[in-house]
């Protein structure tokens, strides 16, 4: 809980430092190659996270981490922060919080849809304009086939969920008939 405090507040603050949506899908792009580096890395991260290691050697090999990596200045600002302060483990953390909030500020949003069998390409582009009429924003769509659906589709987007599968309609079909046995 107070990572995710935490998190939040540096995320917020580097939103808020941000001043244009093109800095921000940049300053987006870079935050999450640095905190992909220093998580898929073993080398890299057992170095910047041990303090056996001397602070200095440490901040060293950040110092060269950002400049081979070209991170954008706000990004590369923010890591060092992190660094400094000792909370360069909560990387991951703050750049969700970020990506989040730069969703939100961009007016993007993610769904994931769920179908019976493969969708052809038509499909695809008017599941994800009729996503976009209905959140109205941009929709990135994640599709998975599940045939236990029989047919049709369900579609998450955000805390919604439209079911439109033959699975649910057959189910809502057999509870009619059902309570209408019962009457």
């Amino acid at each position: 809980m107070k990572e995710t405090l935490a998190s939040y507040r540096y995320a917020r603050a580097l939103n808020e430092s941000v001043e244009n949506d093109q800095e921000l899908e940049t300053v987006l792009q870079s935050l999450r190659g640095i905190s992909d580096l220093i998580e898929t890395s073993q080398p890299v991260r057992s170095t910047l996270l041990n303090p056996a290691i001397m602070r200095g050697d440490r901040q060293k090999v950040l110092q060269v981490l950002l400049e081979k990596s070209g991170a954008a200045p706000k990004a590369a600002s923010l890591v060092v922060l992190l660094f400094k302060r000792h909370r360069l483990a909560l990387l991951p953390f703050v750049t969700e919080q970020f990506s989040n909030m730069a969703d939100e500020r961009l007016k993007r949003i993610s769904a994931d849809v769920r179908t019976a069998q493969s969708l052809t390409e038509n499909e695809t582009t008017r599941i994800q304009k009729s996503l976009e009429t209905y959140s109205n924003k941009t929709v990135t769509l994640n599709i998975q086939q599940e045939p236990e659906l029989l047919g049709g589709i369900v579609a998450r987007i955000g805390n919604t969920v439209i079911d439109g599968s033959l699975q649910t309609r057959l189910e809502r079909l057999k509870e009619a008939l059902l309570a209408e046995e019962l009457t």
